[in-house]
């Protein structure tokens, strides 16, 4: 019997997570995101100088509000308001078109923080503009476009999904 209880405590102290000291080595369980996707409906490139909607595309769960937050990075401007609160169909779907303006040619990312509940999740949209737009729609000899240069570096999450890592900025 007490072996019965001391394997159960082992068990359970390591499932809780474990610290060691000069190490600093512990075991933690990450907190899911929002189970919300976020993609755009058309990958149509930006015009430099030109406002332009971006039809967005919200699937998560049904009859659900969303708070939404848009972030751009350097070289993109938002034109619509920041911050603004969807609600789900009865199918999980919801679609919001903020403007963007390209105010320098390349790879751009519009930031999304979608907020459901008390989950939140951040998602990157890619945009391009001017030349960089140009060069992608290009063939490269065989039949494939060419890949655009990103300031981010490629990853997969710990649920295998693809992911691009940003520098951050200071």
């Amino acid at each position: 019997m007490k072996l019965q209880l001391l394997a159960i405590g082992i068990a359970l102290f390591a499932l809780t997570g474990v610290s060691h000291g000069a190490g600093h080595t512990h075991a933690v369980t990450p907190k899911p995101g929002a189970a919300v996707a976020v993609q755009r409906a058309d990958e149509v490139p930006l015009s430099i100088g030109v406002q332009t909607r971006l039809d967005l595309r919200f699937t998560g769960r049904p009859d659900s509000v969303l708070s939404i937050e848009y972030r751009p990075e350097d070289g993109l401007v938002l034109h619509s308001p920041a911050t603004v609160q969807l609600r789900s169909d009865l199918r999980g779907a919801a679609t919001d078109a903020p403007t963007v303006e390209a105010v320098t040619d390349g790879v751009h990312y519009l930031n999304v923080f979608v907020t459901e509940g008390a989950r939140s999740r951040a998602i990157s949209i890619r945009v391009t503009a001017g030349k960089a737009a140009r060069d992608a729609r290009k063939p490269d000899g065989q039949g494939q476009t060419e890949a655009l240069p990103s300031p981010g570096t490629s990853g997969v999450t710990s649920q295998g999904e693809p992911l691009i890592i940003l520098p951050a900025a200071e």
